[in-house]
């Protein structure tokens, strides 16, 4: 089977592990962020005014937020 597919367990545990790590440096409010943006289904537009609304930020603070943390996500991760 392949990567990603809930028939290929050991890949998705491998992946899991590595989502978590990458999760694990983010403060909570980062995590917030880009959970709202990419592991949602709204759009761009919706996620910020969605985040704008629970975390009581402007709408600079919630892009500043979104790019800081996938930094640190994917330094964590991909190491670049």
């Amino acid at each position: 089977p392949e990567y990603g597919n809930p028939d290929n367990p050991v890949n998705n545990e491998v992946s899991q592990r590595y989502i978590e790590k990458g999760l694990s440096v983010l403060t909570e409010d980062e995590r917030k962020v880009l959970e709202g943006f990419y592991m949602s289904k709204l759009r761009h537009n919706e996620a910020k005014e969605m985040l704008m609304d629970k975390l009581g930020y402007a709408d600079t603070s919630i892009e500043s937020i979104r790019k800081t943390a996938l930094r640190k996500y994917t330094m964590c991760e991909f190491g670049k």
